[in-house]
């Protein structure tokens, strides 16, 4: 974590996601927009402290036109493409409420949640008006993890972030743009779109 620290102020990128310090804030266009991260282990902000990490999200919206949610959540390949209702368990730990946790979020002032984890593309919804993208799988991925079937999917978000005529700030329009990986290739982009349309099926059925 310290090594990845250094690198991201290095590269001038702030981080979110650390017990101390759990907010990141980006100004563009008279907007300030903070960046919280939650996941289900230790070291970092948890998101199974419900109560804990939905304080944080009102504070935050307390004080920022918008915020961003990021979430590591859920079990892990093909097998975690679908979404369980309850806590999701893998590799013998418990990984929390990833739907439940993301609809909380939402509830508390979340502008957007984004979630990672799985290493496949999942479904997204609109809950309450608040975008939720369960998992955009991987993007640029290194050694030591496989890069395969949907795995290989790289879904990149782009979302507009619009003020309203009563001040607030919301997400008025997204699209996902598909990548695909190779090993050691990084992602590249993807004519025929699968990561999308993988992303569509599975937002089809969600609740279903």
């Amino acid at each position: 974590m310290a090594s990845t620290d250094a690198a991201l102020v290095k590269a001038g990128i702030q981080a979110a996601g650390r017990l101390n310090g759990n907010i990141a804030v980006l100004e563009i266009g008279g907007m300030r927009i903070a960046f919280l991260g939650f996941a289900s282990f230790s070291g970092v902000p948890d998101l199974r402290d419900q109560d804990s990490a939905l304080a944080q999200i009102r504070e935050a919206k307390a004080h920022y036109d918008a915020v961003v949610v990021s979430m590591h959540a859920g079990c892990e390949g093909e097998i975690a493409s679908v979404i369980p209702d309850g806590d999701e368990r893998c590799f013998g730990e418990n990984r929390g409420n990833t739907k439940g946790f993301a609809r909380a979020a939402a509830a508390a002032g979340a502008t957007i949640v984004v979630g990672h984890g799985p290493h496949v593309p999942r479904a997204w919804e609109i809950w309450n008006g608040v975008p939720i993208f369960y998992s955009l799988g991987n993007l640029a991925t290194g050694a030591g993890i496989h890069v395969g079937g949907k795995a290989a999917l790289a879904p990149v978000l782009m979302a507009t972030f619009e003020r309203k005529q009563d001040g607030s700030v919301q997400v008025t329009a997204f699209d996902i743009v598909s990548f695909k990986q190779e090993p050691g290739t990084g992602p590249k982009l993807d004519p025929e779109g699968a990561a999308k349309k993988d992303m569509v099926a599975l937002s089809s059925k969600l609740n279903k």
